[in-house]
């Protein structure tokens, strides 16, 4: 199952489905689904992120922004840190704080310590590939040279006994997440907000190229491009999010499990987690009434996502609650990987959901009665 970041707020989305346009004013209109390709849900956020359990969560029959979950996608440490050893020629410092500050960012493309690990990633594995990996040290800056020593402490002080890659990733997430970001960090994305936007603008894999995963590889990008604050504030709510829908950790699920992950995660990130998502997230003006009106006449995602980008935390939980409704109602409609007639019968649900006499009308009242509040 993947398991999307649900971020419950109104950002840009994608892959469920997109509400055609309709004539009628906003106390009495209907959501007409017309194609289950785009997504007008405003709580998936695909962060490319694979740790303790995958971060990539599905609404019913979505293959929207995420699906990638092979491995540490942001990126991992060159050779995972075992195949390649760490060399400790260079100082290893044991108090150095990691570093969250943006001012002056300078991403050092040959001082850096992601640079230099990606120097030494040429080097041989064995003890002929020391003299080069010396020579990459030697090119550290001050700042890298000191996020160097962070990171290699923390990795020698708890993962040093680690005897395979899993392993070392293992007690990588557990213990070292904090000094890795702040080692594989960039000034691109200097707050939350900007990483996420850049990891949901992330495009789908291209079958057509059999070598490169694009989606991957843009997913790498986006979080090395992103500042240690940024990083480490995305993988704070993904963590609090992951811990309160263990469900979301099921292999081949049900699609009653799939629903529940789906559910979970709305709920956790509109309430134990909120806290942490608020920090990832900007918020618009629009209330969910009006957000409704802007997607009813949008015939594509791109369009959905800005409609839904524009609306207010609380329209953004409204929202969530009438598309969860409908999520709830429609599961068996709605299967993953859905056939041509399997998309168009579970169009035709939410539709019956979402609308006057449906399961979630109610709902779909409250979002409309939302923009007749101001």
């Amino acid at each position: 199952m993947k398991r999307f970041v649900g971020i419950v707020v109104v950002l840009a989305l994608a892959g469920l489905y997109s509400a055609c346009s309709s004539s009628k004013s906003t106390a009495d209109q209907d959501i007409v689904i017309g194609d289950i390709s785009h997504d007008t849900s405003a709580d998936v956020k695909d962060t490319g992120k694979d740790t303790v359990t995958d971060t990539a969560r599905d609404t019913p029959a979505t293959e929207g922004i995420v699906e990638d979950t092979q491995g540490v996608d942001n990126p991992p440490p060159p050779d995972n840190g075992v195949d390649t050893p760490i060399v400790t020629d260079v100082p290893v410092g044991t108090d150095v704080p990691v570093t969250t500050d943006t001012i002056g960012c300078n991403d050092d493309s040959v001082g850096s310590c992601k640079a230099v690990y990606a120097c030494e990633n040429d080097c041989n594995a064995d003890a002929t590939g020391d003299a080069c990996r010396q020579e990459c040290q030697a090119k550290l800056s001050a700042r890298g040279l000191q996020d160097y020593q962070t990171f290699n402490t923390c990795l020698q002080q708890n993962c040093s006994t680690a005897t395979t890659n899993a392993e070392f990733n293992a007690c990588l997430e557990a213990k070292c997440l904090p000094q890795y970001y702040g080692c594989f960090w960039g000034c691109q994305y200097d707050k939350c907000p900007a990483l996420v936007g850049c990891l949901m603008a992330c495009p789908a894999d291209d079958p057509t190229t059999t070598t490169v995963d694009e989606h991957s590889v843009c997913l790498g990008n986006c979080w090395s491009g992103g500042t240690t604050a940024a990083q480490v504030d995305l993988q704070t709510a993904i963590d609090c999010t992951n811990a309160a829908c263990p469900v979301c950790s099921v292999t081949n699920p049900t699609a009653a499990q799939t629903t529940e992950c789906n559910n979970c995660w709305n709920t956790a990130t509109a309430g134990t987690c909120s806290a942490d998502w608020d920090k990832c997230t900007e918020y618009g003006t629009k209330k969910c009434g009006e957000m409704l009106t802007c997607v009813n006449g949008c015939t594509d995602t791109n369009c959905s996502q800005v409609c839904l980008s524009s609306g207010t935390k609380s329209a953004g939980l409204l929202w969530n609650t009438m598309i969860d409704c409908a999520n709830t109602s429609c599961a068996s409609s709605c299967p993953d990987n859905p056939t041509a007639a399997q998309t168009t019968a579970c169009n035709t649900c939410f539709n019956a959901a979402l609308n006057s006499g449906g399961a979630c009308a109610d709902k779909t009242l409250a979002c409309q009665n939302d923009a007749a509040a101001q």
